[in-house]
């Protein structure tokens, strides 16, 4: 059920700006919604003497701005942290807060370098795809060779973002550098997938043939192919395609290019947004 929620403090005329997620926001109640929808992408760099101020001077709130300053001066927890200032504004629940605040405790235990990679994958997540992959590759040339595990993590991720953009070849061969810390089923199919994109289908089957190592999971690629392929032939996005290419829907009329223009524009606008460094 929603309810209301009272405003707290002043509308600010000079926005902060939440580098993680590339946004300005302009009141408190802007950086609550903030704290409860991106939970797992808040570390300690939230805890800065800019936010404080900002707080402080552009929304009329000093004296939460200097009960955050003591926090931050007895360094303690970001639990802490975020829980004060939600509950300066009840703008969550007790149940909600208590949530958010063991999902931080849990946070604070990962790495740096496990707490950047959750913030590459949700940027993979909205679909900003270029800026994950940007934070992906810092991630290679940070971790340590030693921690296989992570490393493996993050080059089958960014391959998954570069096959998106259609860079087979480099998605490629980034799932083969994963293969190589992680004999992994689902970075098989992914790796094999590529190579199929990549090659023709004599090529390919050469290529699985001269690979025996790569046999069964070929077999299950090719299932799972099918099946996809199946579900695209009865979905409803298939349909709609269908009749915008062959300009006729079941009337049998043809269908208005202004709808065929607007469809076009639609997938033009989600490209752009895929690929467009923020």
């Amino acid at each position: 059920m929603n309810r209301l929620i009272a405003c707290v403090g002043a509308y600010a005329k000079k926005p902060y700006r939440i580098r993680h997620i590339k946004t300005d926001i302009y009141c408190i109640e802007e950086l609550c919604y903030y704290l409860c929808e991106y939970t797992s992408l808040l570390d300690r760099e939230l805890m800065n003497d800019e936010l404080i101020t900002w707080l402080e001077e552009q929304c009329r709130l000093r004296e939460l701005a200097d009960t955050l300053r003591g926090i931050c001066r007895r360094k303690e927890p970001l639990a802490v942290y975020v829980g004060t200032i939600l509950k300066a504004t009840g703008y969550a629940q007790p149940e909600r807060l208590k949530a958010i605040q063991e999902t931080l405790r849990q946070e604070e235990t990962l790495s740096r370098f496990e707490r950047k990679k959750k913030r590459a994958d949700h940027l993979i997540q909205e679909r900003k795809l270029y800026d994950g992959i940007d934070i992906y590759h810092q991630l290679l040339r940070e971790i340590p060779e030693s921690d296989s595990r992570l490393l493996s993590q993050v080059l089958y991720n960014c391959g998954v973002a570069y096959a998106k953009l259609f860079y087979f070849d480099i998605a490629q061969e980034l799932f083969e550098r994963a293969l190589g810390l992680c004999d992994d089923a689902e970075i098989k199919a992914a790796y094999l997938y590529c190579r199929r994109c990549g090659l023709t289908k004599q090529e390919y089957v050469d290529f699985t043939a001269d690979h025996p190592e790569f046999y069964e999971d070929s077999l299950a690629l090719e299932r799972t192919l099918s099946n996809l392929r199946n579900e695209w032939e009865q979905s409803a996005e298939r349909k709609e395609l269908e009749e915008l290419l062959t300009g006729r829907g079941d009337s049998g009329f043809p269908a208005s290019e202004q709808k065929l223009e607007e469809k076009l524009g639609e997938w033009e606008k989600e490209y752009s947004a895929m690929v467009r460094r923020n």
